[in-house]
């Protein structure tokens, strides 16, 4: 069985997906607006936050989309055991925030390992 080189997209679902991402952004905007401008001088500052991580996330919905899956089986014992080793780090160092440990910081990044988890696992 060969693969088609020639991958296509389901451009129904990117349709939908490009329109939720728009309508969730002027939600943002709509919600966030004041908060930046009395904060931080800039009424778009949370929305050019989140336009960025909203366009590193579509570039790599496209790059992974384009791999072939089959490859990712060779990590899999790898990603548990990353995720396992990361959810007992958040019990060491973790950051609390309002009484609960559940965010790792690495310098200006923070994630939360149970993210993680879910896709690894």
């Amino acid at each position: 069985m060969t693969q088609s080189k020639n991958r296509k997209f389901d451009y129904t679902l990117l349709t939908a997906l490009f329109l939720l991402v728009i309508t969730g952004l002027v939600i943002l905007y709509s919600t966030s607006a004041y908060n930046g401008d009395v904060k931080f001088h800039d009424s778009f500052y949370y929305l050019k936050k989140q336009v960025f991580a909203t366009l590193l996330g579509i570039a790599g919905m496209f790059v992974v989309a384009n791999m072939d899956y089959h490859v990712w089986r060779h990590f899999a014992v790898l990603g548990y055991l990353t995720a396992i080793l990361l959810s007992v780090a958040v019990l060491f160092i973790g950051d609390e925030i309002n009484g609960s440990k559940r965010w790792l910081s690495l310098g200006p990044l923070s994630f939360q390992p149970s993210e993680f988890a879910k896709v690894a696992l």
